[in-house]
Parts: structure tokens; sequence; C-alpha cells
């Protein structure tokens, strides 16, 4: 009975910890990035994605929070998540949460007086 545990231990580990890679790099986030928005050392982020650490709940709502994802879907094995559309309906509301993000970071600026232009190419206003 114990090396069942122990086993569904280590997967979902490996589920979690390829997840939050995915989901980091998918935002464009550094691991030192991800460590310094979540109040957590880059060696706690780096030990997660390799994983070496078991991250407890408050830690795993903390990183949920920066990756712009509800806590469960950093359990979601790949393997589901990439079937068929679902692949499709994830990539695109990536997409769309980040660009939403960026539109209204820039609506604030505007709002505040802020005129820099945004330094990115993508993202021209005229």
């Amino acid at each position: 009975m114990r090396n069942k545990r122990k086993n569904l231990d280590c997967a979902l580990l490996e589920i979690f910890s390829f997840n939050v890679q995915y989901y980091r790099k998918a935002i464009g986030l550094t691991q030192l990035e991800l460590a310094i928005k979540s109040d957590y050392s880059h060696n706690f982020i780096n030990d997660i994605e390799n994983k070496k650490k078991k991250p407890s709940f408050e830690a795993i709502e903390k990183i949920a929070s920066v990756l712009n994802v509800e806590p469960f879907f950093l359990f979601i094995n790949p393997k589901d998540r990439f079937n068929g559309e679902n692949h499709k309906i994830i990539g695109f509301l990536t997409a769309f949460h980040k660009n939403v993000n960026k539109f209204f970071e820039y609506t604030i600026k505007e709002l505040s007086g802020d005129t820099e232009k945004p330094k990115k190419k993508g993202l021209s206003v005229n």
C-alpha cells in the first residue's frame, strides 16, 4: 500500500513540475521572475521544476496566481491537456489572457498620464 502512495506522489509531482514550467514559459517568465513575483527563492522554483521539492498548498496557490491559472490546471496531466481540441483552446485562452493584461496595463498607464511608449514591437499605439 505504501508503494502505491509513493508512486502517486511522484506522478503528481511530475505533472505539477511539468505544468509549472509549461505555464511559466507560456507567459514568458524566467524561473527568477516567477520566484520574485511569487516571493520564493530561485532555487525553490528550480527545485519544483526539477521534481526535487514538493510545494505546500500555499506555494501552489501563489505560483498559480503568478502564472494566471487556477491551481487545478497545474495538476492536469499534459496528455489530457493536449488531447485534440483542448490544446487549441488552452493555447487560445493563454494568448487571449496575455493580450488582455497588456491592454489593461497600457490603459492604466494612459489614464495615469504615463505616456511612455511600449518597448515591445508587437504592441504599437498610434
